[in-house]
């Protein structure tokens, strides 16, 4: 409809100003005002002698959130559609949101990146009824994957300094043994959370932990375990320390069912691709990041997912993945 699709292009807009304005920083650094906004805000974006980008938002994970899931929503949509059935002005949109993804050196990004490209490449060959399907679909998807390669070496000449700390940045992933974050979150944060959640299995309340609570001091019983408590690094964590075992099994369950099913209405198919996509790199993305409790950016995140672009006739999108997909191989 007109009103999707104008929800769509805002989007777009949205991702694109980010993008634009974090290459900026990854070329010329902060401005003073930024500086200043990351410093009220106690967000922590220095990493080695880079800085992480933030692009509009207030913190480097507002805006890997976005662009991360922007990365992930553009695979489902060129998956889906192919090439030549999406507007390139979404393809564009992609390229940047794939190099921001890395530049902006948030590895929990790299997670949900990494789980998006699986689930994407899983629903290619199980919606497949041949292997000459099943050939192009991974086919395309290498391809774009090999786009967003090439517009990552492109900013590599734009940004030298930040790209090389974004690259050195991914291949930490491979060897953690050395990482003082993964080291504090091995033998501090997970075991405090893990012991927070054991002593009190129904949960401490909604707001009890991340930057709500820590805004209160005080006021919530879990303000005297700085990291694990108010601040426990992933976002399973995260939800179970405020709602417990058991209201983090239906939350998780809500996910599954939302990633599988794409609403709870019956959807066209590439709203379902959406939505898996998305939910996929969130789930990656929040093994090591509480992206959960970013209430505005999340809203953004999950919009994503009712959002289509193609061309094809409504009444093709209704049909099953296999035989709705078939017409772009």
């Amino acid at each position: 409809s007109r009103a999707r699709r104008m929800v769509g292009v805002s989007l777009m807009l949205v991702v694109m100003a980010n993008c634009l304005v974090a290459l900026g920083q990854a070329m010329f650094g902060y401005s003073p005002l930024e500086l200043s906004a990351l410093e009220s805000n106690g967000s922590t974006y220095v990493v080695g002698e880079r800085m992480r980008l933030i692009g509009l938002q207030s913190s480097g994970q507002d805006l890997s959130a976005i662009v991360g899931a922007a990365f992930a929503w553009g695979l489902a949509q060129v998956g889906f559609h192919g090439f030549r059935a999406v507007p390139r002005y979404v393809t564009i949109a992609w390229l940047f949101a794939f190099a921001t993804s890395i530049l902006v050196l948030q590895r929990s990004i790299l997670l949900g990146m990494t789980t998006s490209v699986l689930a994407v490449a899983a629903i290619h060959l199980l919606t497949a009824t041949t292997a000459t399907q099943r050939i192009n679909r991974l086919g395309r998807l290498l391809l774009l994957l090999a786009l967003g390669g090439t517009a990552l070496a492109i900013t590599g000449l734009l940004a030298p300094s930040q790209t090389s700390a974004a690259v050195s940045r991914a291949l930490s992933l491979f060897d953690l043994t050395n990482d003082s974050s993964w080291s504090t979150r091995q033998s501090t944060t997970m075991p405090i959370s893990t012991s927070l959640i054991g002593a009190n299995p129904w949960g401490y309340g909604v707001g009890m932990t991340g930057s709500v609570a820590a805004q209160f001091g005080d006021l919530s019983p879990l303000s005297r375990h700085v990291y694990g408590g108010l601040w426990p690094d992933s976002g399973y964590f995260f939800v179970t320390l405020q709602v417990g075992l058991v209201g983090s099994l239906v939350w998780l369950a809500f996910l599954v069912a939302w990633a599988w099913r794409g609403s709870l209405i019956d959807p066209p198919v590439a709203l379902r691709w959406n939505a898996t996509a998305v939910i996929a790199f969130l789930a990656g993305s929040m093994l090591t990041g509480s992206f959960w409790g970013l209430a505005s950016t999340m809203t953004l995140v999950l919009m994503l997912t009712s959002v289509d672009f193609g061309t094809r006739p409504s009444c093709e999108l209704k049909e099953s993945p296999a035989k709705a997909d078939g017409r772009t191989d």
